[in-house]
């Protein structure tokens, strides 16, 4: 079942009750939700306020950075670019068997290949290999 025209301002409980199917008979004592209200958040965020039709983010679902209160796409292949800002990556945080490239801050494929945990490159451009990884 769906619930349509749900108030987006309005704090409301689900009731519920069951039948017998062959009698017809209900349920003495009715089933309640707690209490339900819309919260409408920005694309890709994790956590918002309820202020508004559409709230203010305050933590953005991971590959994401927040911006303005909006979150915005990191780098492909990343999982986190809080520090580094949208379109790129934090260090370190590429997925694995990729790193960041120091030149734009995106991800690229290690030269160790698939089987490598990470590999970022250092200031003059050459990838330096770790055991470290981040686990996707």
């Amino acid at each position: 079942w769906e619930v349509t025209r749900f108030p987006a301002d309005a704090r409301v409980r689900i009731h519920v009750t069951a039948q017998n199917p062959k009698t017809g008979a209900l349920s003495p004592v009715p089933v309640m939700s707690g209490v339900i209200f819309r919260r409408l958040c920005p694309p890709n965020c994790h956590e918002c306020s309820s202020k508004g039709v559409r709230g203010r983010c305050y933590r953005c679902e991971p590959g994401f950075a927040k911006v303005a209160g909006r979150c915005e796409a990191c780098a492909s292949g990343c999982l986190d670019c809080a520090n580094a800002g949208p379109g790129r990556c934090d260090a370190g945080m590429c997925k694995n068997g990729t790193g960041v490239r120091q030149q734009d801050a995106s991800c690229i494929p290690c030269a160790g290949g698939v089987n490598c945990q990470s590999c970022d490159e250092d200031a003059a451009g050459h990838s330096s290999s770790s055991s470290s990884s981040v686990q996707v």
